[in-house]
């Protein structure tokens, strides 16, 4: 069967507006404008207005100058913020915040974290999580019957249920994905482990951690001290296998990198050390290996590449 030009154009049309609405605006071309909302704090909260306290991270490819709200990178900019904040009680909220930020004046340039900022948003009526309550009428009856007096119409509330608890389990499962975008997520590795120094009693390993995810990963918490940050546990074992005979050695958090926290960028590294005690080691269990971030503090891609080890003995 010949296909003329005409059947042709028709045919290639047809394929191309049906791959438009097969990928969606979700998949649209990415064009490096990205940035991720890290710190995120709660400093006041009203019915109309929301301040809250928050870092800027330049997670793109592109420096951002906010305060233009027409121009092409505030257009097409991603916002992303810390799952946990996107997905509990300031969800409805984020359309207004993304706004908000957008006018706010000030500048990241690529691969950097801004300073500390406040910021107050202006809760709308349709972002406001408060939903007015649900009214239904009852009407009026078309043939009375005399003998029974009819009420007048009233207006009933229709009481909503409370399906928060519900609502929560299901987005559980429903944003996981929220965890695991490949364009957004963190992965940390410890690239590299080595001893520095061994005694008899005790040894010093040093461990270097590094971010190969597209997202940035907060290891250090948000205080100035090390109270907060992700943890490392260290294991003796018989081998570099992780397993059910492998013994807790020990455990300590990471060191901070400067005295100011701030998340470790895609591409970035970290080096930190850890003193264990070795005096229950024995020539049978001569490995230590190192396990990071064993309290899941960091939503990663990847979550069962976070182990080196180390032969000591």
């Amino acid at each position: 069967m010949k296909i003329n030009f005409s059947t042709r154009f028709t045919l290639f049309s047809f394929f191309l507006f049906s791959a438009f609405f097969a990928t969606g605006q979700t998949n649209a071309p990415y064009q490096g404008y990205r940035v991720y909302l890290a710190n995120l704090e709660v400093l006041q909260q009203t019915d109309d207005m929301l301040k809250i306290a928050f870092r800027t991270v330049n997670t793109g490819r592109q420096d951002l100058e906010f305060g233009k709200e027409n121009t092409e990178s505030m257009q097409k900019m991603i916002v992303r913020f810390d799952p946990v904040f996107e997905k509990g009680k300031m969800q409805a909220h984020l359309t207004d915040i993304i706004a908000s930020l957008k006018r706010q004046e000030f500048a990241v340039v690529a691969g950097k974290i801004g300073s500390r900022r406040e910021m107050e948003v202006q809760l709308t009526s349709g972002n406001s999580g408060a939903a007015p309550a649900t009214t239904a009428t009852i009407p009026e009856v078309s043939n009375p019957i005399p003998t029974t007096p009819i009420a007048e119409p009233t207006t009933i509330p229709i009481m909503e249920e409370n399906t928060e608890t519900e609502s929560m389990t299901e987005n559980d499962t429903q944003d996981e994905s929220l965890y695991y975008d490949p364009e957004t997520c963190p992965d940390l590795r410890i690239e590299s482990i080595k001893v520095v120094k061994q005694k008899k009693n005790f040894v010093i390993i040093e461990y270097t951690i590094k971010n190969t995810g597209k997202g940035p990963a907060n290891i250090e918490g948000t205080s100035k001290s090390t109270d907060d940050n992700i943890a490392v546990k260290a294991f003796m074992t018989s081998s570099s296998k992780l397993n059910k005979g492998a013994l807790v050695l020990g455990g300590d958090v990471v060191k901070n990198r400067s005295k100011t926290p701030a998340p470790l960028l895609p591409g970035e590294s970290h080096t930190s050390k850890i003193r264990l005690d070795i005096n229950t080691m024995t020539k049978f269990t001569p490995v230590i290996i190192l396990e990071l971030d064993t309290f899941g503090q960091v939503r990663e891609c990847d979550e069962t590449n976070n182990k080196n080890h180390v032969k000591v003995r």
